[in-house]
């Protein structure tokens, strides 16, 4: 893909009771509509943002800081729509 961007962001679970079934819901419907890959990174663990199980396994806790990698030709935008999907409670 000679178009493809690739973008990284961080984001603080805003969720007070971690990545739980809703907040990762969320999260994978954010990153379905984008046209990209996005990639998601939490205690050793890795995460295929569109899949509200793989997010779930991340098991991460309520504050936790998760990273977030899009490759793709709207990784920037995906990211914001992500970021906001993270830390909204």
């Amino acid at each position: 893909m000679a178009d493809a961007t690739t973008a990284t962001a961080t984001f603080a679970v805003g969720d007070r009771e971690g990545l739980h079934a809703r907040p990762c819901a969320r999260i994978a419907k954010a990153a379905q509509k984008c046209r990209c890959a996005v990639v998601a990174r939490f205690g050793g663990r890795t995460a295929d943002a569109t899949s509200v199980l793989e997010l779930l396994g991340l098991n991460a806790t309520g504050g936790a800081s998760v990273e977030f990698t899009a490759t793709g030709r709207d990784a920037l935008s995906c990211l914001e729509a992500i970021g906001r999907a993270v830390v909204e409670t």
